[in-house]
């Protein structure tokens, strides 16, 4: 890397813009104050100001992809899987089970939702619920 000394001489109002402007594309500045006023002022032509690029923020890291959860068993769902071990049940018998068992009647949806995503159980009528797997499977229409 090549080192380079450049003076100017600058009231604080320039100096300050100067270094608004210069030091973030500088890797190092140093300002030394000089109590003195120069004899003669040598005068340059004026620097044109450069048009402020904006900051690029760095590159966010790639993250990793995260592994699958297990899916851990609820304590709703379980209350609602045991109420219909017995067979299908509307939606207030189930909101009745979750009461029973110290649970808010509230929570019967996302349990509901939980555990049809999940294909443990299927709605089989207007607010009826069922186990998926104690369905009767649907036999194919006899050929006549």
């Amino acid at each position: 890397m090549h080192t380079y000394r450049v003076s100017f001489n600058m009231n604080n109002d320039d100096l300050s813009h100067f270094l608004l402007k210069v030091a973030p594309h500088l890797g190092r500045v140093t300002v030394t104050w000089v109590n003195e006023i120069p004899d003669r002022q040598q005068t340059a032509a004026p620097v044109p100001e450069a048009p402020e690029q904006p900051q690029e923020a760095p590159p966010e890291p790639e993250k990793a992809p995260r592994a699958p959860r297990a899916k851990r068993p609820s304590k709703i769902n379980a209350v609602i899987l045991k109420a219909l071990a017995d067979g299908p049940r509307r939606v207030p018998e189930l909101k009745e089970a979750l009461v029973i068992a110290g649970f808010s009647a509230a929570s019967l949806s996302t349990g509901i939702a939980s555990l049809q995503t999940s294909d443990q159980i299927c709605r089989i009528d207007d607010g009826k619920y069922a186990i998926q797997d104690t369905l009767p499977l649907e036999q194919p229409a006899a050929a006549e």
